[in-house]
Parts: structure tokens; sequence; C-alpha cells
């Protein structure tokens, strides 16, 4: 109360001595300087909720002082003098709101302070920081796709939107969602920031699929040609059919499982232990005995598929629906790994690192089996880590197939980790298989058919009077040769391989739709909230917030040199202002640097004179 009479007696003063020069008006209180601070530490813990004793709301945002403003304050509230005479001369001048300071025009003079810094261990980037910003918040959405990598920014902790818009709200500096409200930001503007700081990947908790990655030094060693280890293959063929004098074989079969008998141990070759091998059920197959719905039946641990590795898969499947996806043979954990099985009857192989932006995957065009019915499937993969060389046949026929994903780099299964391979999984209750047979190595078109009838291949070889391209195909894939070719093959993809592991890898961003754009008009907060997407997001803010970016970064700057910012929680409302001057004399002179953070990081560092 004394500073108010104290204002009316100098007014008083002022007019009975007219030979003297007026005193200049004092200015009038600034709600969001001074007032706003004090009513988010003394008042807004009782008057924020609807239906509180007092009878009525007070919002940060749009405060409504009673006008039976009364002193003194509820029992137990204790407000400094000068707080209270600030309060008491805001009212009786009109109770007026105006922006957040932070908002407003710079009105910082030079920068004078005398410190003085030793520097900082924070690198800061060179150059106008505007444009890493925009990288780094929305690189995704430019026209550059290659700066993709630059939103990894945004997938550090939490794939949570909420916690990457509180990651934003603490790089800036300014919690973006602090200010339109006593606690947080409106439904609608919450609704659109999340949306806009989400991904495809958000939100599902059974949705067990990783961010898509970005190799940041990929390498680009192609494979060696083949024509580099055969010269002639069609004139060693001819010398191979002239003389018939060898039945042709299939050569590379590591595993085979054919259940005639419903036990564990009628597995040809014998490669793993009978007690790793449990069936679940039998059925009637296309020979014998065959195993139904298999429900993660596991394998043995010697059954894995490389993603660099030649090998031939081949089965007889029998589902009785075609809805959904119905894993065959799966050596994966999470998504990690290797798939092969349907998906609404189309057959499907996948090798994924990461999803969607680090696999390779296929599937055909159109469903190709017939609920109910047994078809042979055979998949056929050249080790050449490209969707291409994944080839799907069903009863011996190359099927039109669809590229989902083409771009595998790095590791699949990582060096030491178990990833078990299954028959089946979950909803494999309509599904029966049998006959199933690995080889290591890529079948040729005639091997696979005869895998479906038995015959193809020896009819072939003694029906045929010259030799025809089906079997110079057979003669070429199973030489000497082609084996000791693809032995180097295989060493030259793994020295890959150890060079990627030491690559950095970088989880990026991807973007969901626009958001819904907002249906009224802004009255608080930055623009920035008003945005539809990251772009628009970061562009705002940077065009039309120009000065509370301003003041973010300079504060920012300021607290990697001396630990503290000049105004710590720059936007809340219970900020420490007694330095405000201080912090927009420094993000004028990051302006006048050309908004270079390196540059105001030197000026830091050099000793200023008060």
């Amino acid at each position: 109360m004394r500073i108010w009479v104290g204002f009316v007696t100098g007014l008083l003063l002022a007019g009975c001595r007219k030979d003297r020069t007026p005193p200049p008006e004092e200015p009038k209180v600034s709600y969001s300087r001074e007032i706003r601070p004090i009513l988010a530490r003394h008042c807004i813990k009782c008057h924020e909720l609807e239906g509180n004793s007092t009878g009525y709301l007070l919002s940060l945002a749009a405060p409504k002082i009673p006008t039976t403003f009364s002193l003194p304050h509820p029992e137990g509230i204790t407000i400094p003098p000068k707080e209270d005479g600030l309060l008491l001369k805001w009212r009786v001048e009109g109770g007026n709101v105006d922006e957040h300071w932070a908002l407003g025009p710079l009105e910082g003079s030079d920068w004078n302070p005398a410190a003085t810094s030793p520097g900082t261990e924070e690198s800061f980037p060179e150059g106008d920081f505007r444009e890493h910003l925009r990288l780094m918040i929305a690189g995704d959405l430019l026209p550059d796709q290659g700066a993709i990598l630059k939103t990894n920014w945004l997938r550090q902790g939490d794939d949570n939107p909420t916690s990457r818009l509180k990651l934003v709200s603490q790089f800036l500096g300014f919690p973006i969602d602090r200010i339109s409200a006593p606690k947080g930001i409106s439904a609608p503007d919450e609704t659109r920031l999340r949306h806009i700081f989400s991904t495809p990947h958000d939100g599902d908790p059974s949705n067990s699929l990783e961010p898509p990655t970005f190799m940041e030094t990929p390498i680009h060693d192609p494979d060696p040609l083949w024509a580099d280890w055969e010269k002639d293959p069609e004139e060693n063929a001819q010398n191979w059919f002239a003389q018939k004098n060898t039945t042709p074989q299939i050569p590379g079969l590591v595993a085979a499982f054919s259940f005639d008998n419903g036990k564990s141990d009628n597995v040809a070759l014998g490669h793993f232990n009978p007690a790793n091998f449990e069936l679940t059920e039998t059925t009637e197959g296309v020979s014998g005995l065959a195993v139904a719905a298999p429900r993660g039946v596991i394998l043995p641990s010697s059954m894995k598929f490389s993603s660099i590795h030649p090998f031939t898969l081949s089965l007889w499947v029998k589902v009785d629906a075609l809805a959904g996806d119905i894993p065959l043979i799966v050596g994966q954990k999470g998504s990690r790994g290797f798939y092969f099985g349907l998906q609404d009857g189309r057959p499907t192989a996948r090798f994924i690192r990461y999803w969607p932006g680090n696999a390779i995957y296929t599937i055909t065009e159109a469903p190709t089996l017939l609920p109910g019915q047994w078809s042979h499937l055979t998949l056929s993969y050249d080790g050449s880590r490209k969707a291409g060389g994944l080839r799907l046949l069903v009863n011996g026929l190359s099927i039109p197939q669809l590229t989902e994903a083409d771009s595998l780099r790095g590791r699949v299964f990582p060096i030491g980790e178990s990833f078990p391979t299954t028959l089946g999984g979950q909803g494999t209750d309509g599904l029966a298989l049998d006959e199933i047979q690995i080889f290591d190595r890529q079948l040729s078109a005639l091997e696979i058919r005869t895998l479906r009838d038995g015959k193809s291949l020896l009819n072939f070889f003694k029906g045929s009077k010259e030799l025809s391209p089906e079997l110079t195909d057979y003669f070429v894939s199973t030489s000497d040769s082609r084996r000791r070719f693809e032995s180097a093959l295989l060493q030259h993809r793994e020295n890959k391989l150890v060079t990627e592991d030491q690559l950095k890898e970088t989880l990026v961003m991807e973007s969901l739709p626009r958001a819904e754009p907002p249906t009224e008009a802004r009255l608080t907060g930055p623009k920035c909230l008003d945005a539809i997407d990251r772009l628009e997001f970061v562009d705002t803010l940077i065009h039309t917030d120009v000065n509370l970016l301003a003041r973010a970064l300079a504060n920012n700057v300021w607290k990697a040199h001396f630990g503290e910012a000049l105004v710590p929680g720059l936007g809340n409302a219970n900020s420490d202002m007694s330095r405000v001057d201080d912090l927009d004399a420094l993000a004028v002179k990051l302006i006048d640097l050309d908004w270079d953070l390196a540059r105001l990081s030197a000026f830091l560092t050099k000793p200023v004179s008060p």
C-alpha cells in the first residue's frame, strides 16, 4: 500500500511545482514480467481447478481478478509487501494482460555485464543455427531426403510423442507445454502437437517394430561379378551332358523333416538332437503324416538363415483359411530376424534389422494358395541382401512379387545373440506343414520343380537330345567352380558386414500425415503451437516466434558456460526475472552474430569489460 501512496503523492507534488520539468511517467505494471510470476508462486495452487473453494478460476493465460480484491491473503499465504503493492497497483491500472514476455520484442541494450568464462566443453555448430534447427526437427519433411538422419535428435529417449515434445521444450529452454493454461496446453493444442511429434510406430504396445535407421557411412563396394568365376559355363555344360555318365542329384541338403510316423526321430540326416524337436499335432500329409498347428516348434540351433548365405527352403503347406498372418518358418527376436510366411494367402519373406528403414521384404502380388489344399511352396535366396534375391515359387512356378523394402545394412543377427528358429507360431491353428527341406545353396528352377514332383530333373536329363537352358542352369548352379566362388563371395560379404558393424547407425523419424489445423485464432502462446506438421512448427518458430527463439538459444549458450541460465525456466510463470535485460542483450548479440552459436560461445569466452 505504501508504494501506491508514494506514487499518488509524487503526482500531487509534481502538479504543485510547475516551474520544474515533470518527472517521466512511471511505467505501468507488466502482467507478463511482474504479476504472472507472483500469481504462479502464491495463488495458482488454490485457484487453478474448477469448483475451487474461492469461487473463481484463475488462469495464468487470462486471469480474472475479482472486483473485491481483498487483503490480507488467505491464512498460510504470505506475500512480500513489494509484491502485494504490485498486485494492487496492477489491479487499479485495469488488470490488463499482455502476451508472455519471452514472445515480445527484445528490449535489451548493448551487452555489458562484467562476466568472463573459461569456455565450455560443449561444442556448438557453426553457421546459422536456424538451418540446423530445421534439419534437426523436420529433416525428413525437406526435399533433400538425405537430411532424414538429422531427425535422430528427436529419437533420443522414450519413443512416446509426449516425451519428444518435452525434449523440444528442453532444447528451446521454453516449456511450450506450460504457457496456455496453469498446467499444460489446451486439449486441441496437445492433440495436434502429439500428432506432429509422433511416428507410425508410437502408441501401440503390441507393435514390436523398431524405428527406421540410416547408416551414416554406407558401404558401396559391389559384389564381384558372376562372370569372374566361370569363363565358359555353356561349354562345360555341353561336355557334361554329352557324357551322361552320372545321374543328376540335388546337392546341398542340410536338413529334412518328414513327420511320416509322427515321431521326432523321423528326420533326415540326423543333424540335431531329437529332444529339441517335439511335434504338437499330426494330420494326413502329402505323404504319410504332417505336422499340424505348429505353435512355435523350436528347430535345432544349427538351423539358421543368414542374410549373406544362399539357401533354398522347400515345404508343403495347407491352410484352412487365408486371412491374417501365418508364420511358417521364423528365426527372429521381436521384429528383427528372418521371416517366411503367409499374409492373407500371399507368400512373403523378409530379413529385418530395423523396420522399415533397414530391411528387405518381398510378397507375391496376389494370393496363390487355395484353402484346404496342399501346395508346394519354395523360398530361394541368393545371399545378395537385396529384395530381388528372395524368390518365391508356388507349385514349382515363379510368382509375380512386390518389393516392400529393399535396403538392408548391417548384421541382422548380432554376433553372440540367440535367435531361435521355429515352425509356425501364433495364429496357426488351421496350418499343416509337410516334407520340409532346407538346402545351403540357391536351387535352379528345374531342381525346385523336382522337389514338388520328384521327376522333372531326371526326365529332362534322360529325355532331352540336346542341352536345354534348364539343364544348363542346373549344371551351372551345382558345379564345383560355382561352389568355390560362392565360398569366396561369402567371405567377401562377411568382411563387408564386419566393416558395417563398426559404422554409426542413426535412428530417424517417420512422419504421420498432417494434423488438423486449429479452429480458433490463437490468443496466447507461440504461433508455432498452431503448426500441423514439424516443418511448419520449426519454420514458424524461426520466422514468427523469432524473439522467443533468440532468447531461448542465448539462454542455453549462457547455461553451457556458467551452469545456470540467465532466466531459469524461460517460459515458466515463476521464473527468476532479475536478469531478463541481460538475456535480451545477449539475444540481440546472437542475432548480430548471424545466429551462429559457436561465435556466441566464443564471444562469452573472451573477457568483457564492465
